[in-house]
């Protein structure tokens, strides 16, 4: 019976450690060059408290679509753009719960690619153990770590000066764009694992009061009609909103031969304008978003915004990118 208990016994001991230094591995500052993974998402955190109105979440498609300050420019409603690269639903939702300690959204915008990644249970157990001992993700930083890994708290207050949007202006023209909803191989169906994320996501969105709007941007290699209609029947199932792109990339003005970085996959600056102009029309059009506008308290995106016109009219950054 006693050697029963051993392992058992290990097993509490180990996790609490790697629980008490965990925190020493946890970089003090959500900066860039301060360790922290994602740093252009977890700008999120060094916004004042309830001061973001609109939250994006999803993978890459997000956060080359949606460009925060110019809508912040037009209307007076604050806007993050969360999107994570090759983001998991599982952390999307990680993700949303972390921001929702600090922020209370009106309006939250799901960039649906990410439904379509194939995830598992690894991928899950991934997450949540990096959720719960922190030290499973940022163990590489044992190279680069201070004393003030050891004698100061977490404290974070950057954000990124775009507001989580990635700016580039690299055209690569997709090599085929005719009919391309008509091309039904991409893979359909909503996982089981992916869908229950997913509810998850619009819950806890329904929980906080909430309004979840699915939206798909316009890509000729990651969307299709099937895709579509299944994401549509899924929305309706919800009784939420869901606005495909793909489908009014004429009124959007969308010139593939121009507003795509990469073959197709993303947009680039020149089409994340357009569909900026779009949903900051159709955000607006809620009537239930506020415009801060003459507040003192949002002094900071004026400013924010000033350096984004100068950088962009001035061409004070790379002609690629900026990260």
């Amino acid at each position: 019976m006693k050697n029963y208990y051993k392992p058992i016994v290990f097993v509490i001991i180990l996790f609490f450690i790697l629980l008490g230094i965990s925190h020493f591995f946890v970089p003090k500052s959500n900066a860039k060059g301060n360790g922290i993974h994602e740093a252009r998402a977890n700008g999120v955190f060094g916004e004042a408290k309830d001061t973001i109105d609109v939250l994006v979440i999803g993978d890459s498609e997000s956060f080359t679509s949606i460009s925060p300050l110019p809508i912040w420019n037009e209307y007076g409603f604050t806007m993050y753009n969360g999107g994570v690269s090759r983001q998991y639903l599982v952390d999307t939702y990680d993700y949303l719960n972390k921001v929702l300690k600090n922020q209370s959204p009106k309006v939250v915008l799901l960039e649906a690619n990410a439904i379509y990644r194939k995830m598992n249970v690894n991928n899950v157990l991934s997450t949540k153990s990096q959720s719960i001992l922190p030290i499973f993700q940022y163990h590489d930083r044992w190279k680069n770590m201070t004393s003030n890994d050891f004698t100061k708290k977490i404290k974070y207050t950057w954000t990124d000066e775009l507001k989580g949007f990635y700016y580039n202006t690299s055209v690569v023209p997709p090599k085929s764009v005719d009919n391309y909803m008509k091309n039904n191989k991409k893979r359909t169906g909503i996982s089981s694992i992916n869908k229950y994320y997913l509810d998850k996501i619009i819950d806890k969105c329904h929980q906080n009061d909430i309004k979840i709007i699915l939206y798909t941007v316009p890509s000729t290699l990651n969307w299709n009609e099937k895709r579509d209609e299944e994401v549509t029947k899924y929305a309706k199932s919800k009784n939420i909103e869901y606005l495909d792109l793909n489908l009014i990339v004429d009124e959007l003005g969308i010139d593939w031969t121009q507003d795509s970085r990469d073959g197709g996959d993303h947009l680039n600056y020149y089409g994340a304008v357009k569909v900026t102009d779009y949903m900051g029309k159709y955000l607006y059009d809620l009537n239930i978003l506020p415009n801060h506008k003459g507040d003192a308290k949002y002094d900071g995106w004026n400013k924010a915004y000033e350096k984004y016109e100068k950088k962009i009219l001035n061409k004070n950054i790379s002609n690629t990118n900026i990260y």
